[in-house]
């Protein structure tokens, strides 16, 4: 009787083995999707970033520009339309820059989901290795 609840266990060992390592495999593919989503949301808010940097220099040269062009032709509307663009490009840049900053906040590198699901197979093999009848 003794050696029928060995066998028993070293089953049930056996298949616990098998689960978890099934487990594993899928909470890894879980983990890179999770990893990989991040990091796509990294990247994107990177470039959102450098076109927010981009834009403002631009906006920086065409605001001095204008500057000069005021003082140079002193009334003439050429250098309004240089404060018009320049004013433009510096709200569009200022949209990418607070695009970036926010899809940068939404970033989590903390694979949730991941770790949630091992929470869990935890549990369960917890409770099927409590559950056993010796």
């Amino acid at each position: 009787m003794n050696e029928q609840a060995d066998l028993k266990f070293l089953s049930l060992l056996r298949t616990a083995g098998v689960d978890l390592k099934s487990m594993l495999r899928i909470d890894a593919k879980l983990f890179q999707a999770e990893f990989s989503a991040g990091i796509s949301t990294a990247v994107s808010s990177g470039i959102w970033g450098t076109v927010a940097l981009i834009l403002l220099s631009f906006s920086s040269l065409l605001f001095i520009e204008g500057l000069v062009l005021l003082l140079v032709w002193l009334g003439i509307a050429a250098y309004l339309a240089c404060m018009i663009v320049a004013a433009v490009l510096g709200a569009f840049a200022l949209i990418c820059g607070l695009k970036a900053r926010a899809s940068a906040q939404t970033v989590s590198f903390v694979p949730a989901h991941t770790v949630a699901a091992v929470k869990k197979d935890i549990a369960t093999l917890k409770g099927a290795l409590l559950n056993v009848d010796p």
